[in-house]
C-alpha cells in the first residue's frame, strides 16, 4: 500500500486518474504523485512488500527539457502508519 496525506498517486504509464491510496501487489513499480496543495509532482520508483504500508520520501529534483519544468524524485519509504486492513491484506 502506498499513501501519505495530502499525495496523490498513480501508476506511471496508464490512464487511470490518481488515487489517495495504492493497494499493489508485491513487486517494483514506478510511481507518480503530486502534492494536492502545490501540484508538484514527480515519480518514485518502488519495491514494495506484502504488508506493508509505504509513503513517498521527496529525494530531489530533475529537471525536464521536453516541458522545461521540474520533477519531483521520490523513493517510497516504509511507515508505521496504522491500517485496518494491514494484518490481513496482501498490497
Amino acid at each position: 500500500m502506498v499513501l501519505d496525506q495530502g499525495w496523490r498517486f498513480w501508476l506511471v504509464g496508464t490512464e487511470r486518474k490518481p488515487v489517495d491510496e495504492l493497494r499493489l501487489t508485491p513487486g517494483t513499480y514506478m510511481i507518480g504523485f503530486v502534492q494536492t496543495r502545490t501540484r508538484l509532482g514527480g515519480a518514485a520508483r518502488c519495491e514494495l512488500e506484502a504488508g506493508q504500508a509505504y509513503a513517498i520520501d521527496v529525494v530531489g529534483r530533475t529537471y525536464v527539457d521536453s516541458t522545461g519544468t521540474y520533477a519531483l524524485v521520490g523513493e517510497c519509504e516504509l511507515t508505521d502508519w496504522p491500517h485496518p486492513d494491514s494484518s490481513t491484506a496482501l498490497y
